[in-house]
């Protein structure tokens, strides 16, 4: 996979995944992540068979800075937990 980077606030984080939540926010109507939206980011973080280190700080970075409805948040903490070794 060709990841590409993007730097915000001295972190660098998949800027594949950031383009991805701003695209959902941008089209959200309650401004929230919700269930689909997180399937969605799921799904591109599993698309090479691993959850890198990127995509953990990117991850972390999302769940403090977008709002996720209580059903996303849980369905997504459960789906990384299943893929934990």
């Amino acid at each position: 996979m060709n990841t590409q980077f993007i730097v915000i606030n001295g972190m660098t984080l998949d800027a594949r995944l950031i383009t991805i939540a701003e695209n959902i926010m941008n089209e959200a109507i309650e401004m929230t992540i919700d269930l689909t939206m997180a399937k969605e980011i799921v799904r591109q973080i599993l698309e090479d068979d691993q959850y890198s280190d990127i995509e953990r700080l990117t991850i972390s970075y999302l769940r403090e800075h977008y709002a996720w409805t209580l059903e996303a948040d849980q369905w997504f903490k459960e789906q990384i937990e299943l893929r934990q070794p």
